[in-house]
């Protein structure tokens, strides 16, 4: 007596001659005892010998093509604009005493549908990332050139960082778009 496994059913449904000739004999004389599971794995078995129609192919093209799309979009430095009054300019009060360290650069897209707000200090940079389409089914990639590094972006909380290369080239990269 034979102790037959899912694998030695499946196998005796999909590649009978790689059963060894005592298992395949002791499942065709003891049919009854596995017909649900034989009777599952044929099915299955019709079914993935049926040819798959060529729209249902070209859905399942397209959607792999769509989560392969990748663009690029360049994202440029916004210089600061003070507000002004008679010519003179509106700043915060300073005290010697006091010091901050902040550094605050903003970059956008051409079409100001991406905003990277990069907020530092002289510990780590928190990098804010506003998408004014919201579309959640895109992952979103902040590159950041020369040195080609690549920051994954969450639009609900900033990435924190240490050592933000100031004044480089940023772009976003969308994937699955």
């Amino acid at each position: 007596m034979f102790r037959i496994t899912e694998k030695e059913l499946f196998t005796y449904i999909f590649y009978p001659d790689e059963l060894s000739e005592d298992i395949f004999n002791y499942i065709s004389k003891n049919i009854s005892k596995f017909s649900r599971e034989i009777e599952m794995l044929a099915q299955l078995k019709k079914i993935l010998d049926e040819e798959v129609p060529e729209n249902v192919m070209k859905k399942i093209s397209d959607k792999i093509e769509q989560r392969e799309k990748i663009i690029e979009v360049k994202l440029s430095k916004l210089e600061e604009d003070y507000k002004t009054f008679s010519a003179a300019f509106f700043l915060a009060a300073q005290s010697n005493e006091i010091k901050s360290n902040l550094k605050s650069e903003t970059y956008v897209d051409e079409e100001k549908r991406f905003l990277i707000k990069i907020i530092s200090d002289v510990k780590k940079c928190r990098i804010f990332f506003f998408d004014n389409e919201n579309e959640k089914k895109s992952r979103y990639f902040l590159r950041i050139y020369p040195i080609m590094k690549t920051i994954k972006l969450n639009s609900t909380r900033p990435i924190i960082t240490e050592n933000f290369p100031h004044n480089s080239d940023l772009s976003i990269i969308i994937s699955g778009v």
